[in-house]
């Protein structure tokens, strides 16, 4: 799984789902998407705005299994 995280700041990351959303069929890995305080809506990856601290972890845990793990902060 790909996971994108925006964080609970209160700034909009739209154009940033949107090319995750976009590029999302081309690969065949499960995209999800903590899309934060954005408004755009992802058509093909799972979403959900905002997650507490046992949710978040345990996504981190599901795309943290393969033998690459990237980390990237924004």
């Amino acid at each position: 799984m790909i996971f994108v995280t925006l964080g609970t700041q209160k700034f909009q990351m739209n154009r940033l789902i949107k090319a995750v959303d976009e590029m999302a069929p081309g690969y065949s890995e499960e995209f999800f998407v903590q899309t934060g305080s954005s408004n755009y809506t992802p058509r093909n990856c799972s979403y959900k705005d905002f997650m507490d601290a046992e949710t978040y972890n345990k996504k981190i845990a599901e795309c943290s299994c393969c033998d690459h793990f990237y980390y990237v902060c924004l």
